[in-house]
């Protein structure tokens, strides 16, 4: 396996549309304590906002990873072949960190760039500082979206983050 190397943001060269989708993420966060939690996420974005390039992620509040996610500050996103990593993807976003080492028994190896960890394995990494996090108001989505996605009251947080740098294989 070729090792990733860190390119500028403005030479990467993906489809928006299909890399969380499609793809999925491990969304990946390390606590002062030097813990590393991570879960799998299937909504996110990439884009341009206050002239920075960002990463736009979603967490549920009840996800052990967004403690780790608030209180770093940071975070990476991790994009794994799904081609051969889907079982562990699967994995990664069934079971809690609250009650096993995930990433260890996953088999995925840690790597910290300046202390943020993110996947050996991945295609392809986004580096992020978060910039912006807000809860979700139930009240302002449409009611058809929340009958279908938030029955247990169990909101999402969204986090707006620059994309300090990527890794790629």
């Amino acid at each position: 396996m070729s090792e990733l190397k860190k390119i500028d943001v403005t030479h990467f060269v993906g489809n928006p549309f299909t890399m969380f989708d499609k793809g999925w993420a491990e969304i990946c966060a390390a606590k002062a304590d030097g813990s590393v939690n991570a879960m799998t996420a299937s909504w996110g974005a990439a884009g341009t906002i206050w002239n920075k390039p960002t990463a736009t992620v979603y967490i549920r509040q009840t996800r052990f990873t967004k403690e780790f996610v608030d209180e770093a500050g940071c975070f990476s996103v991790n994009f794994l072949n799904p081609k051969n990593f889907r079982e562990t993807q699967q994995y990664l976003g069934k079971v809690s960190g609250r009650d096993e080492d995930k990433i260890a028994k996953s088999g995925l190896n840690i790597i910290k760039e300046n202390g943020l960890p993110y996947f050996a394995e991945s295609s392809f990494v986004l580096l992020c500082k978060t910039m912006c996090r807000q809860d979700i108001a139930l009240d302002s989505i449409n009611d058809d979206i929340v009958k279908q996605w938030y029955d247990n009251d169990s909101i999402h947080t969204m986090y707006i983050a620059e994309i300090t740098g990527i890794m790629i294989r």
